[in-house]
């Protein structure tokens, strides 16, 4: 079992990001799959979208982030959550840490701070 800790700070698909991270695994280029786990998120979501979780959620999928049935709800609520918290005190820039756990048929997330 392989463990990753990937380090999001932006919205990305994250088969997007898995994909270009096991590309560079496959090659055995472990120090670009690295530059793969750190993104950068920019604030451009105003307080009216952050009302709840479900417009949240919208608003994310609109711009290419794919919340999939299988993604934790407790990842999304956490993304939500600290996402409402960043804007509200006029973050910019922050950092989401999720944990992956490499399993049969894919990543699996294990936790998020």
């Amino acid at each position: 079992m392989v463990s990753w800790l990937m380090v999001f700070r932006v919205w990305e698909k994250p088969e997007d990001v898995f994909g270009k991270f096991e590309g560079a695994l496959a090659k055995g280029d472990n120090k670009t799959a690295f530059t793969y786990l750190s993104r950068t998120i920019k604030d451009d979501l105003s307080q009216e979208k952050l009302k709840s979780l479900d417009i949240f959620v919208h608003e994310m999928e609109k711009q290419g982030f794919s919340f999939k049935p299988t993604f934790p709800e407790f990842c999304r609520n956490f993304f939500y959550r600290e996402f409402k918290r960043g804007v509200a005190q006029g973050d910019v820039v922050y950092t989401v840490e999720i944990g992956l756990v490499r399993e049969w048929g894919g990543w699996k997330v294990v936790s998020v701070r």
